[in-house]
């Protein structure tokens, strides 16, 4: 099966069937195009966890993602640290 984007599920929905538990981490969720990944990747029901993050906290993303958490900006010199920490 190959979804509106083109990626293909059977493969992947094997895996998880497997007892495969994967999360995934979106980042810039307050944008149109973060909260839009958000939204194709919730609707493929195929992830263990769905984890949103951004640096604002003006937007609907803790009603889409698993868990959502407010992040440094990536142009700020703890950005990796603080992402290393949270994955």
């Amino acid at each position: 099966m190959i979804d509106d984007v083109g990626f293909k599920l059977d493969n992947f929905k094997r895996s998880t069937e497997k007892g495969l538990f994967v999360k995934v981490l979106v980042s810039g969720v307050a944008g149109e195009i973060g909260f839009g990944i958000g939204r194709i990747l919730k609707r493929w029901g195929v992830f263990g966890e769905l984890h949103g993050i951004d640096s604002s906290t003006d937007h609907p993303g803790e009603l889409l993602f698993d868990k959502c958490k407010k992040a440094p900006k990536a142009s700020e010199e703890n950005y990796l640290d603080w992402l290393s920490k949270y994955i």
